[in-house]
């Protein structure tokens, strides 16, 4: 298959009919399992984990607990 020259629609497109998902929420659900990976077994602090998976606050938490439904202790 060729995968360059292609409109961003067909991107699009092709990318739900493999992963599932767009590449949106591909790239948010990979970054939210790296932060619940960071908090809970690197033990690192919410502004630190935040700031390395780059999300634009630490509201990420709600999101992140809202996916992932189990929030490590506070430290």
């Amino acid at each position: 298959m060729k995968y360059w020259l292609r409109s961003l629609t067909t991107f699009k497109r092709d990318f739900n009919t493999i992963y599932g998902a767009t590449p949106q929420r591909w790239l948010t659900k990979k970054r939210l399992k790296l932060a619940h990976y960071l908090l809970s077994e690197n033990e690192q602090k919410p502004v630190e984990v935040y700031r390395e998976v780059r999300f634009e606050s630490v509201a990420f938490l709600f999101c992140l607990q809202n996916s992932i439904l189990v929030m490590p202790l506070k430290r």
